[in-house]
């Protein structure tokens, strides 16, 4: 053989020698040359191959020789804050797990794979990595990251990975489910939205209607409320089902990059309000490792996943808040060294929205809903990119006014404003629509009227009677939208109050009186003295209008009520 005969001494006779062998193959083997022939033509292509950039050689080496196989296990080459990189790892995959042993061959860590390179993979260490070394041994132990899953869970405090946090012990044994990007529900698999979703804040329920399967985002600026509206949210489903726990929606609220004291905080708050027992809190404060932060709300909705192959007819993740997350996937693309464009797919947040859904039939028929709390510029500020990508991926969303929050006024939702959506059934009963056009006309006349009196007053002028009008019934209306935090208000008193303020009986009264006043009177007053009447409204099916006799039945009874105890009044 040639190679037999041709030495060449230094770095690159190596390198040159394996393309060279591919051309003896393919030409000595098939034509006949004479030494000094065979010696001019490998002249001719080692000068050729010399004359080629580093890039060309190393692609036409990759193409001729056959690569070796990677170690199955690795060697941790790199480490920084929490992000290794590691050698070998031959089976490993995407989001598969490692454990890291020392030179005894004792565990000192564990880790997940975050990105694959050619012959190395970077991997995010959980916990603390102080006692890590490079040259640390790195052992693939499975495939995808799998965390405890189940009612069990219901009641505890764990971490992004399935350990417990909240000082209880250990968990009960449970099911494993792989944590990272589940399957997102087909076409086929997914039914139409079919119950309302009434949350019992009012300004939610009459300008924001939902329905079970929805995705509902809370934005405002930092110190605006949305923590403490999302477990009003919370305590309100509560308190609603509680005499039919069957129905009742599980709830997995994940906590991302907040203080610990702020999830003790949310935690004493669930529990206080009896919400606590049908909550998992996933916790992932600012002290902990990025991974752990961003793995938080992977494990949220693959906890409430596994709820619904339990049974659970609905099933509720609230993200408090993904704007934290975003910046925790900041520092990870760039720790990772990956392109700044990957940040969105990177973030899965698309992922996370689009599992939600109401189920069909031959799914069960159960629904996975979220609502979504994010830090955003304020009312008056330009919307950031995050905003309006988040926006684009929810159903509704309301927006918080630090303002408000600091006037007290709760929730601190600006209803004044002109654009709210008014849906009909499913989302809201027909009869509060009806009412609800009504209500919407006077936001919007009044918005217009409210605009003209500032400018006019700028002038001097005075405020003409049927403006002062418009302008009392727009002040009814945010009064009736404002409540007292964690209070239960039940989906028929925010039926009949739209109804008192649509037809303007308050406004009817010489002395002004609170609307949460005269609506808690109308509805004691029913109960005690009206049964028939009361019960009547409360078993109405909530996709269709009142009769007209009901409803004539109803006016006169609000009427004689108010006139009565409210007309009187000094």
């Amino acid at each position: 053989m040639l190679t037999k005969t041709i030495r060449w001494t230094g770095k690159s006779s190596r390198r040159l020698l394996r393309p060279l062998r591919a051309l003896e193959a393919r030409k000595f083997n098939t034509y006949e040359y004479s030494p000094a022939e065979q010696e001019s033509i490998l002249k001719v292509a080692r000068a050729t191959l010399e004359n080629k950039s580093a890039v060309e050689i190393q692609l036409e080496e990759a193409i001729m020789r056959q690569e070796d196989e990677l170690a199955e296990s690795g060697i941790l080459l790199a480490l920084t804050q929490g992000v290794g990189i590691v050698s070998g790892l031959r089976n490993a995959s995407l989001n598969s797990t490692v454990d890291i042993f020392d030179e005894d061959h004792q565990r000192v860590g564990q880790g997940i794979v975050l990105h694959l390179h050619k012959k190395r993979a970077t991997i995010a260490v959980f916990g603390d990595a102080s006692p890590l070394a490079l040259g640390m041994h790195v052992e693939l132990t499975d495939n995808n990251l799998k965390i405890p899953v189940g009612k069990a869970l219901l009641g505890r405090a764990i971490n992004s990975i399935g350990q417990a946090v909240d000082g209880k012990g250990s968990l009960a044994e449970a099911d494993l489910y792989p944590c990272m990007r589940g399957s997102i529900p087909t076409m086929m698999e997914r039914g139409l939205l079919k119950e309302s979703w009434e949350t019992g804040i009012s300004v939610i329920d009459c300008l924001h209607p939902l329905a079970f399967g929805q995705r509902f985002a809370v934005l405002g600026p930092r110190g605006s409320g949305k923590t403490k509206l999302a477990i009003d949210m919370i305590a309100q489903q509560v308190k609603k089902y509680k005499e039919n726990v069957d129905e009742m929606p599980l709830f997995a609220y994940v906590a991302v990059g907040k203080s610990p004291q702020r999830v003790n905080q949310i935690l004493q708050l669930l529990r206080d309000l009896g919400a606590l027992e049908y909550t998992t809190v996933i916790a992932a404060d600012d002290r902990q490792p990025l991974i752990m932060q961003y793995l938080a709300p992977f494990a949220g909705c693959t906890i409430a996943e596994s709820w619904i192959k339990q049974g659970a007819k609905k099933a509720v993740v609230v993200y408090d808040d993904l704007a934290a997350h975003t910046m925790v996937v900041e520092s990870l693309v760039h720790a990772i060294k990956l392109p700044k464009a990957a940040r969105t797919s990177f973030s899965g947040h698309a992922n996370l929205m689009e599992r939600c859904t109401q189920f069909s039939a031959k799914r069960g028929g159960a629904s996975l809903s979220s609502i979504v709390l994010a830090d955003t510029p304020g009312k008056e500020d330009v919307p950031s990119a995050f905003q309006e990508s988040l926006v684009s991926m929810v159903d509704d969303h309301v927006q918080l006014d630090s303002s408000l929050n600091l006037r007290r006024v709760y929730p601190p939702v600006d209803c004044l404003s002109p654009g709210t959506s008014v849906r009909g059934p499913p989302f809201q009963k027909a009869t509060l629509w009806k009412c609800m056009q009504h209500i919407r006309a006077t936001i919007i006349d009044g918005h217009v009227v409210h605009e003209n009196v500032s400018l006019a007053k700028g002038f001097g002028l005075e405020t003409e009677p049927e403006d002062q009008d418009i302008l009392d019934s727009r002040e009814l209306v945010q009064q009736f939208f404002n409540q007292r935090p964690f209070q239960l208000v039940s989906d028929l008193a925010i039926t009949v109050g739209a109804f008192i303020i649509a037809n303007q009986y308050i406004l009817r009264l010489s002395n002004p009186v609170p609307v949460w006043d005269v609506i808690n009177h109308v509805m004691e007053t029913m109960q005690k003295e009206e049964l028939p009447l009361y019960e009547a409204l409360q078993n109405h099916p909530g996709h269709e209008m009142w009769p007209d006799a009901l409803e004539l039945k109803l006016h006169d009874f609000v009427s004689t009520t108010i006139h009565a105890n409210f007309s009187k009044r000094k």
